[in-house]
């Protein structure tokens, strides 16, 4: 595994690396260490002595449990009325 590989494959999840949690989650590596530590992200699991990685399913479904600001996306926009 190279350092510039952003996934792996470990059994049926697919292992993230930093840069694709990143992405994934819009945060920075500091703010993903805050909320590590605040116990409001989940924690990376040892892939090796020098690398760590998050299961694929633990990171979308700390994604889903995001609340969501504004209209459910199902919902059409309120009419604005013009004057």
């Amino acid at each position: 595994m190279s350092d510039t590989e952003t996934t792996v494959a470990i059994g049926d999840d697919e292992m993230l690396r930093y840069p694709e949690v990143e992405r994934r989650t819009g945060l920075s590596r500091v703010t993903i260490w805050r909320k590590i530590r605040a116990g409001e992200f989940p924690p990376p699991r040892e892939l090796s002595k020098n690398a760590v990685g998050w299961p694929a399913s633990e990171i979308e479904e700390w994604r889903e449990s995001r609340p969501r600001r504004g209209p459910a996306p199902t919902e059409p926009a309120p009419a604005v009325a013009v004057a």
